[in-house]
């Protein structure tokens, strides 16, 4: 990227966020976040970063107002992992491990027939993975966290890639792991010519 992290290219809502953080390092994730989700779609749409202009879609999911591409933000930790897409809705979430009970945590989103992807049998990996991708689907879908997660059914769809069916829909997701941490995209169409990245954040 050619430009570095502005608050000059944040508009009066993310600034407003950008200063209700209590921490610092909270702040400097929020301006990393959205200082490279505004580059990455000026360079999408051949516009500049400051002047593109957001609103809120179906259950709040932010979207480009011109609705040209579609993009999707998560962070946890040390994390921030953006996904972008041309033509189709996206999710993305990213989920480090924290000190939480993963065991009862599970069982509040879990499926009957989830397939998970590991054979950790820790309640953490298994939380983690069930959760990243559920949320992803949420986020995909639009209806966040007012979604049914117990009614989404988890399979696998090989090489990294799977299958989140619900009655009235199915999304295809794919699903990564990096030193214990979860990194989801959902997507309705499995052909995901998506383009999505992560950054690390690195202490100053």
């Amino acid at each position: 990227m050619a430009e570095t992290c502005s608050l000059d290219m944040l508009d009066q809502a993310e600034l407003a966020r950008y200063h209700a953080y209590v921490f610092e390092a909270d702040r400097q994730r929020h301006l990393l976040a959205h200082s490279l989700k505004r580059q990455i779609l000026a360079c999408l749409t051949s516009k500049t970063p400051a002047s593109l202009k957001f609103h809120t879609g179906h259950g709040g999911k932010p979207c480009l107002a011109s609705e040209e591409v579609h993009f999707n933000i998560s962070h946890s930790g040390n994390w921030v992992a953006l996904a972008f897409s041309a033509d189709r809705p996206i999710g993305i979430d990213i989920e480090q491990a924290r000190d939480l009970d993963y065991k009862s945590l599970l069982t509040q989103i879990a499926h009957p027939q989830d397939t998970l992807p590991l054979c950790d049998s820790r309640k953490e990996q298994q939380f983690l993975a069930s959760w990243s991708m559920k949320e992803a689907v949420a986020k995909c879908s639009g209806e966040g966290l007012s979604i049914d997660f117990p009614s989404l059914r988890l399979s696998p769809g090989g090489s990294d890639n799977y299958i989140c069916t619900r009655s009235d829909a199915t999304w295809h997701v794919f699903h990564l792991i990096h030193e214990d941490t979860h990194l989801a995209v959902a997507s309705p169409q499995p052909d995901q010519r998506l383009r999505f990245i992560q950054v690390e954040m690195v202490p100053r």
